[in-house]
This record gives C-alpha cells, structure tokens and sequence, in this order.
C-alpha cells in the first residue's frame, strides 16, 4: 500500500498499472466490494482484495466501532448507524473519534454509539473526500 498520500488524486496517481477508468473514486479494479475512495481513506490497495475489519465491542448500551484510516487523508469520516437498513441512517448518539493509535502512515480510532433497543444495530462509515 502506498502510504503518506494526503489527497486522492497523488495516492491514486502511484498505482501506474491501473487504466484511466479503473482510476475514477468510484472504481473497484480489484473487484473486493471497496472503491477507490475507500480504499484509499481506509489505507487499503486498490490492486489487491483486502478486507475493511472495523471492531465492534458492546458495553453495556453502548456500542464501540473501532478502525484503521489512513492517517493524513483529507477526507471525512462519518460513523452513522440504523436499526432498519432503510432511510432512516443517523448519527445521533455517535461521539467524536477518539485515537488508539497511529503509524507513520494509519490512524487507528474508536467511537462510541448507542446500542439500541431491538437487539440490532447496523452501522456504517461514510467517507467524503474534503
């Protein structure tokens, strides 16, 4: 993984071998379910399947989601949940980012959530290049 690339254009620019489409922010030329964009604020390869393994921890009625990103990308990161799947996506309850720790090219995170009463919750991140 090419590290310390701040904006996608300059991370996306360092992998030569992929053709122009396959380097549009909506390109997956790996074809593991992640685009570009998201391999990219995520620290991942866009020319290797590689997986996005978040942690999620109970506490209580509280939820933890734990994750790697890639430390300097001049993106946003949204952590929203629903109970549903449907349009009902929300960041209520959802704390900022507190750091857990970082290389030299990751930052790895944790935020916390409310758990829910109906015994689900799914989560998701949402990432917006700034």
């Amino acid at each position: 993984t090419t590290s310390g690339n701040s904006d996608f254009n300059s991370w996306i620019g360092s992998f030569p071998n992929l053709t122009e489409l396959e380097k549009l922010s909506t390109a997956d030329p790996d074809h593991d379910g992640n685009n570009n964009l998201l391999e990219w604020a995520l620290q991942l390869d866009p020319t290797q399947p590689d997986q996005f393994k978040p942690i999620f921890t109970r506490s209580g009625a509280t939820l933890e989601y734990t994750y790697t990103r890639a430390k300097n990308a001049q993106a946003t990161f949204t952590v929203e949940w629903s109970d549903t799947l449907a349009t009902d996506w929300s960041t209520t309850g959802v704390s900022a980012e507190t750091p857990v720790s970082e290389t030299d090219a990751t930052r790895t995170v944790q935020v916390t959530l409310p758990a829910g009463t109906h015994g689900k919750r799914f989560i998701r991140l949402r990432v917006s290049p700034n």
